[in-house]
């Protein structure tokens, strides 16, 4: 089966997500869809396909069988809910909405409708973190005791992003504990949240730039969570296994590995300055991903029971930095 494509939304996600699919095997990009009809004409333009402001000319246009939503989060539920109701496979950035009832009613227009939902965790497609992820589960590492998350943004997002997030929790911690679970192989039984706002702007919205959370699993293994919204060193992405016959770590990578010493002290090459160099190829290689599910009619890497978790426990991790105290899932 052809892949033919539109990308909503041409924001910091969207825009990667159309140049990977101009670029990509297997997936035709047939439309780019934003608000802003002027930036997406123009961005079209470099793309070689065509742009529109209406979303529903996508939903009418029988071309296009696949949907790739990246607008803003607050927006996710209402395009992926018409687009699986108007026969699209759909590619989602998280969350797919605001509570569990709208996650759960996409997924169950896709299953009812016989749809490919494909919900986007890059890191999963990170050729390091899925390394680390492997030894882990192959024994590699013996038994797993301890997994440490550590993300710190470069640059601070606008606080118009902000705004419409969802939220520290929903926008980074998910992606650290989805990171973590896949190590374990399993979900926390109890988290606790210890957080707070340096930057006034962000106090402003409510939210805050700096976490700490620790996890405890059933299997008596702990894991840790760390995020700040602000990194004036670069895009600073890390995470460590520790287990009975060994430690893995992935750590930031750089152009070289160098380490420049002299009179004047020592100085190794920058880590990447943002996101989208961080995660080129994770990004790349979850679009290829989506193609060969739509393709091959093969189910998504990320289940309905994953969304949901990792969902509900974003949800628990605020709750317990509301209560101050430990949450139990």
């Amino acid at each position: 089966m052809d892949v033919n494509l539109a990308v909503v939304g041409l924001g910091r996600v969207g825009s990667i997500h159309a140049r990977n699919a101009f670029r990509a095997d297997g997936i035709n990009l047939k439309c780019l869809v934003d608000a802003d009809l002027g930036k997406a004409e123009e961005f079209a333009k470099e793309l070689n396909c065509r742009a529109t402001s209406d979303f529903q000319s996508v939903l009418d246009d029988p071309e296009i069988n696949a949907v790739l939503v990246g607008t803003p989060t607050l927006t996710h539920y209402d395009y992926v809910k018409r687009a699986l109701l108007s026969g699209k496979d759909v590619f989602a950035e998280k969350p797919l909405g605001v509570d569990i009832d709208q996650i759960d009613e996409c997924y169950r227009l896709a299953e009812a409708g016989g749809k490919i939902l494909f919900l986007a965790f890059q890191r999963r497609f990170d050729p390091a973190f899925g390394e680390l992820i492997q030894a882990a589960r192959s024994g590699k590492l013996g038994e797993v005791q301890f997994v440490r998350s550590t993300s710190r943004d470069s640059p601070m997002p606008s606080i118009d992003y902000l705004k419409t997030s969802c939220g520290i929790f929903h926008d980074c911690l998910v992606h650290d504990l989805d990171m973590i679970c896949q190590v374990f192989d399993e979900y926390p039984v109890e988290v606790h949240t210890h957080a707070h706002c340096f930057i006034p702007e962000i106090a402003a919205i409510d939210d805050v730039d700096t976490v700490l959370v620790s996890l405890k699993f059933a299997s008596g293994a702990i894991g840790s969570i760390e995020v700040s919204r602000r990194s004036n060193y670069g895009y600073d992405q890390r995470l460590e296994a520790l287990g009975s016959e060994g430690m893995y770590e992935v750590r930031n990578p750089t152009s070289d590995s160098l380490l420049r010493s002299s009179d004047g002290g020592a100085q190794a090459s920058p880590i990447p300055y943002s996101f989208p160099q961080r995660y080129r190829v994770a990004y790349n290689d979850e679009l290829l991903a989506f193609g060969r599910c739509v393709a091959e009619r093969s189910p998504s890497p990320v289940t309905h029971e994953q969304s949901r978790l990792n969902f509900l426990i974003a949800e628990a991790m605020e709750e317990s930095l509301t209560k101050r105290a430990p949450v139990r899932i």
